[in-house]
């Protein structure tokens, strides 16, 4: 009798066990490592255990572009990336194995990325940095993901074909610049622009509207927000003054720049954008 009181409780206890291991395996989430695809604007990216590295892709071309480092994770998120020397954070979040939302300071929307098993066959072979390549290389970015032709009723095709011919072989860094800069200019679209580091030259095309805040403005409000605020960067920078996740951006009253450099930045929104100062235009607030 005693045997079979208890020979039933034995026999749950490897039962039990197994249970409680299976709902562990359920509950863990498998890692970030590995390849993703962005659905859209043609970005793979490669996570490890520390970094986050990025290449551009067309039908043409692979690549590589930035070098992202870990950074704490904010709530909400599985994991953070910043690039060094930028206040630019990428956020991720997981819905599920194999499905991720990117969260890039600034953007108005997340970017949602897939896991792949490896790269699109075309970074099996180096793009070559040529003249001519890096001319086909643009124009077939903006072919492959540039949505807005039609609205700015430009025949890219026809650009293209027109401006193919000035390059060769003897084409200068300079010469190609101001060559693809003329393709894009005209569509005044501050979604689009080039840089060119190695020859100090970029272009990001704008038009100049009523809240229109010239760079050195905004490199002014970079600064102080990235010296200041330790919340992370939730501001667009054409804002600079107007909230930050729903508050005001003041430096310390000790810094003697704060009263002379609120003042100009206030007053520029209040003439260019008066509504800017009342309402959290131009920031993403987050709890």
């Amino acid at each position: 009798m005693r045997s079979r009181t208890i020979a039933p409780f034995t026999c749950l206890a490897p039962i039990v066990g197994a249970l409680l291991l299976s709902a562990r395996a359920a509950n863990a989430q498998r890692p970030l490592t590995g390849l993703w695809a962005s659905d859209g604007y043609g970005q793979v990216f490669e996570f490890t255990a520390d970094s986050l590295k990025s290449f551009e892709i067309t039908k043409l071309s692979c690549i590589a572009t930035e070098v992202f480092v870990a950074a704490p994770t904010p709530q909400g998120a599985r994991a953070a990336y910043v690039e060094p020397g930028s206040p630019i954070v990428v956020a991720i979040k997981t819905d599920g194995d194999d499905r991720a939302r990117m969260d890039v300071g600034f953007a108005a929307s997340e970017m949602v990325i897939h896991r792949i098993p490896r790269k699109p066959p075309v970074c099996d072979t180096a793009t070559p940095n040529t003249p001519r390549s890096n001319f086909d290389v643009f124009a077939a970015t903006f072919a492959e993901h540039y949505p807005f032709f039609a609205e700015r009723k430009v025949n890219w095709g026809a650009v293209v074909d027109s401006n193919r011919a000035k390059v060769t072989d003897a084409t200068t860094p300079e010469a190609l610049f101001n060559i693809l800069g003329g393709m894009i200019a005209p569509m005044r679209d501050a979604h689009t622009s080039i840089a060119a580091r190695s020859i100090g030259q970029s272009l990001r095309p704008v038009r100049q509207t009523p809240s229109f805040v010239p760079s050195a403005q905004r490199a002014a409000a970079y600064a102080l927000v990235k010296q200041y605020d330790g919340s992370g960067w939730k501001l667009s920078p054409a804002f600079s003054f107007a909230t930050l996740g729903g508050r005001p951006v003041r430096p310390p009253p000790s810094d003697p720049r704060r009263q002379e450099l609120e003042r100009r930045l206030e007053a520029r929104l209040s003439r260019r954008a008066p509504d800017l100062l009342q309402r959290p235009v131009g920031c993403r607030q987050r709890s």
